[in-house]
């Protein structure tokens, strides 16, 4: 029900990305004499960050003060609006906050019963939080570093386990809080996209898997283990403002925990060479800000 909610969520943001135009009335005067009408994005302590047409072509430029003579904002009475195509190349930081719907991909075991097979569906449904930096070279590679962190949870009371091997029956709680954290360097490329304002890009890498269950099966027990895997992620990003993009995101990761501990009231038990796959796909939309 909550990843429907998400999706219809994300749904709607996207309809709300558009293309803004840009106007053309201000005046800049340059310390040899030259005027130019321009639209004056931003005006710092040191800088003066503008765009400009130069035939067929709008330019992006970022003068030192120094060059300056003056500058007047709407000096032009007649607006002329300028169709500024993004270049992504323009940016060499990129810093992307996202989170979203997640789905890990194992299911229960065949031999499970239909209570526990619905049980481990349900708790395969989750969410996560996602969080990259990268830095690009005019190529448009970029190198950077991302965290993503899977959450989910469930639970069940008056729950009857059955022994398998005495078959005795015992009943109490069933529940799993679980958390899997990604942490690796990455490779990205971002691609110039003919629609305006917008770039698409790829990103992959190698990392770790961090895994942590808080369970109960009839007693409570916390299990943790590390695995190695990939990842990889196919997004699209909006300009909104001059450094702040929004977009949308497909991204996976994979691992297999071989190795875990189990820790109870009992003490703790190592298990090795176990197949417990964690790989998961996820779907995010988020906020990234560019330099």
């Amino acid at each position: 029900m909550y990843s429907k909610k998400y999706l219809l969520i994300i749904f709607l943001l996207f309809l709300r990305v558009f293309h803004s135009n840009l106007s053309a009335q201000d005046l800049i005067v340059k310390q040899n004499g030259d005027s130019l009408n321009v639209e004056i994005i931003r005006v710092t302590a040191d800088h003066i960050l503008y765009i400009y047409q130069n035939g067929k072509q709008i330019k992006r430029v970022k003068s030192p003060k120094s060059e300056i003579k003056s500058f007047r904002y709407i000096f032009f009475s007649e607006k002329r609006k300028l169709a500024y195509k993004f270049d992504p190349n323009d940016f060499r930081f990129r810093l992307a906050v996202s989170g979203g719907v997640s789905l890990l991909l194992d299911g229960a075991d065949e031999d499970a019963s239909a209570f526990f097979s619905d049980y481990v569906d349900k708790l395969n449904s989750g969410w996560h939080f996602k969080a990259e930096a990268n830095y690009f070279l005019r190529s448009g590679l970029g190198f950077g570093i991302v965290f993503d962190q899977y959450h989910t949870s469930g639970n069940n009371d008056n729950v009857i386990f059955v022994d398998r091997q005495t078959n005795d029956t015992t009943i109490g709680p069933l529940s799993d809080k679980i958390k899997i954290t990604y942490i690796g360097p990455q490779l990205t490329y971002h691609i110039k996209s003919g629609l305006k304002n917008t770039t698409f890009y790829v990103g992959g890498g190698a990392g770790v898997n961090l895994y942590r269950d808080e369970l109960e099966r009839v007693d409570a027990f916390v299990a943790k283990g590390t695995a190695f895997g990939l990842h990889g992620s196919l997004g699209v990003d909006f300009l909104v403002d001059e450094n702040i993009m929004v977009g949308f995101e497909l991204s996976g990761h994979t691992g297999n925990l071989r190795d875990f501990t189990l820790a109870g009231d009992d003490g703790v038990r190592d298990f090795t060479n176990e197949d417990n796959d964690i790989s998961r796909i996820s779907l995010s939309f988020g906020v990234r800000f560019i330099k």
